[in-house]
């Protein structure tokens, strides 16, 4: 691992401008100043960001075909994936559909997370999406990925950048701190005990 670090390192800091490209585009598009929401997300300031290497094995046989990972939505800021083999399919909007994401050669897959949509007081959307088998003839490969899971800074304020009317000032959520947030650490709990409701966050239509 320690003669790859130069790579996960490279990796890790394209990945970054990636991010903050992303973030200032949306600022920018919701009237926000470009550096909104790269300010509350400095990679030099403690955070839950991590890069996860990740193996699925192949599924032969109908026993092996299985959902690696409950669907969910990402709780952090923005999640990049890199693969070559299919497995990763989002809900469709207002429907029980599930849909498969291509993976694209040079591409990465981007998805939001819930800390955007509490940024925006539910103007972007974290979409639900699982982790499971992949498609046709895909399933007899193992595939493996790249993810880098961007998080806010832990002091980050979850607070409606959109808004800022009284009534958006006395939302308790604005109060908290990243590390209090249930869209955090409360959130992983609940899901580990099966308590939480696991549905699409955001996205109001204007």
């Amino acid at each position: 691992m320690n003669a790859k670090l130069p790579l996960l390192k490279s990796f890790l800091e394209h990945g970054q401008d990636i991010v903050y490209t992303i973030c200032r585009v949306l600022a920018t598009q919701l009237s926000l100043p470009p550096d909104s929401f790269t300010s509350l997300q400095s990679p030099s300031k403690p955070s839950g960001t991590v890069i996860r290497l990740l193996k699925a094995y192949a599924c032969p046989s109908a026993e092996d075909l299985r959902t690696s990972l409950v669907h969910h939505t990402d709780f952090g800021t923005i999640t990049l994936l890199a693969n070559v083999v299919g497995g990763l399919p989002p809900k469709e909007s207002d429907s029980d559909a599930w849909l498969w994401v291509r993976p694209q050669p040079g591409c990465l897959i981007m998805s939001l997370g819930d800390a955007m949509v509490e940024w925006t007081g539910g103007l972007l959307r974290s979409n639900v999406h699982r982790v499971r088998y992949p498609p046709g003839q895909q399933r007899f490969l193992d595939r493996y990925s790249v993810a880098l899971l961007t998080k806010l800074e832990r002091d980050a304020i979850m607070k409606n950048l959109v808004r800022q009317d009284e009534e958006s000032r006395s939302d308790d959520t604005g109060n908290l701190k990243a590390w209090e947030w249930r869209g955090g650490v409360k959130k992983t709990s609940a899901l580990m005990k099966g308590d939480e409701t696991v549905e699409s966050k955001g996205g109001i239509k204007t």
